[in-house]
């Protein structure tokens, strides 16, 4: 995906600077778009791959870790197109013409809604690149442990339970413990839906300086029979 057509010359050349990073940057949410939908796509792959690799111990393995590399990296992809509309937003410090141009209360719709759509991506984010961290000693394991009841899909700890540490991926969600309760979320078409339709809304704030804007309307590459 290219960097979005503005029109440079209607902006005073001291802005320029500033207004090429933006454009950059909303390029870069497309990707991370792209790389949620590759994701789901593997996961979905191998969903359909699952069930004729069962006789084949190596090749099952592999169908199931790469579900859960899918997770995590559609987990990631998540949290770095949630970052890049917040970088995107405090950028026009130095542009003050160009952001008279764009509709900034757009943009604050489409990062609230992101974040009541996938409230969690933050701390998903940080379970997902410090796993390694998290349980690695008696005092993490305490402060990333879950005490209390759970009810995930498969998962039912009692209300009198203490000290759970939690991981995993069932079905389509994956979750971790992390800080004292269990965060999750789902790797989904529907989940790809809703990033595009937030890309779309905050796109949309540029539509009188990106040459050529459209909605992205495609409904995922899913490779489910």
């Amino acid at each position: 995906m290219s960097s979005p057509s503005f029109r440079f010359g209607d902006f005073p050349p001291s802005e320029h600077r500033s207004i090429h990073v933006i454009a950059s940057n909303l390029a870069e949410i497309d990707r991370f778009l792209d790389d949620f939908e590759s994701a789901l796509a593997l996961f979905d792959h191998c969903e359909i791959w699952i069930p004729g690799a069962k006789d084949n111990e190596i090749a099952f393995e592999l169908c199931m870790s790469w579900r859960t590399i899918a997770a995590r990296d559609g987990a990631m992809s998540i949290y770095h197109m949630g970052k890049i509309m917040d970088a995107i937003r405090g950028g026009f410090k130095d542009c003050p013409t160009f952001r008279s141009n764009v509709d900034t209360n757009a943009l604050k719709a489409a990062i609230k809604r992101m974040e009541a759509e996938f409230p969690i991506y933050i701390k998903m984010r940080h379970a997902v690149s410090h796993r390694g961290e998290l349980h690695s000693t008696p005092e993490k394991r305490q402060i990333n442990s879950v005490s209390g009841s759970v009810n995930l899909p498969g998962i039912k700890i009692s209300p009198d339970s203490s000290n759970n540490t939690l991981r995993g991926l069932i079905n389509r969600t994956l979750f971790d413990s992390f800080e004292g309760s269990v965060i999750s979320y789902e790797i989904s078409q529907e989940a790809f839906h809703e990033l595009r339709e937030i890309r779309n809304e905050f796109m949309q704030a540029f539509s009188k300086v990106h040459e050529g804007w459209r909605p992205l309307l495609r409904s995922g590459r899913s490779y489910r029979q």
